[in-house]
């Protein structure tokens, strides 16, 4: 199943926090209690989420094109960490 298609944004009004998605439909709320640094850092992290999934699987996509030989530890990164983040973002 598609997420809901970027841009999204942190929405900080009415004493909550809305993620809405470019025709300002929410996608997600976080808990919000006026002051809290969390709150706030979880709210930007979940609006830059389909962003981040797209420069994953587009760095995914470039290492299986890649005839250049990386380092061991940059191959394992992209091979096993990013490609699970991927994987749980998709659900697959």
């Amino acid at each position: 199943m598609p997420h809901t298609p970027r841009p999204w944004h942190a929405d900080f009004s009415g004493g909550k926090v809305s993620i809405t998605d470019e025709n300002n439909m929410t996608v997600a709320y976080v808990t919000y209690d006026g002051g809290g640094e969390r709150q706030v850092a979880n709210a930007f992290l979940i609006a830059a989420l389909p962003e981040l999934l797209e420069a994953a699987e587009d760095v995914l996509e470039q290492y299986r094109k890649s005839i250049v030989p990386i380092g061991p530890d940059l191959a394992d990164s992209i091979r096993v960490l990013l490609a699970a983040a991927v994987r749980k973002a998709k659900q697959v």
